[in-house]
């Protein structure tokens, strides 16, 4: 499920064949959801300089927020 926070239209990204063979190799190689998610950022940031950690970071809080409030 993707949730779109800011109510927005957003473009449409694809993968190359070489970035889903490396975002596979990070997801297959990481055993907890932190290191995951570590993973996840510099894999992203390596792709593209202009990533913002921040807020990703701030994004996945936001979800994290929605689902503790939707199971309460």
């Amino acid at each position: 499920m993707i949730l779109d926070l800011n109510n927005t239209k957003r473009k449409k990204m694809s993968l190359t064949k070489q970035h889903f063979e490396d975002l596979a190799q990070v997801i297959g190689d990481t055993d907890t959801y932190e290191e995951l998610a570590f993973q996840l950022k510099g894999f992203c940031k390596r792709h593209n300089t202009n990533f913002n950690v921040v807020k990703f970071n701030n994004y996945i809080i936001k979800i994290k927020n929605l689902r503790e409030v939707k199971s309460a």
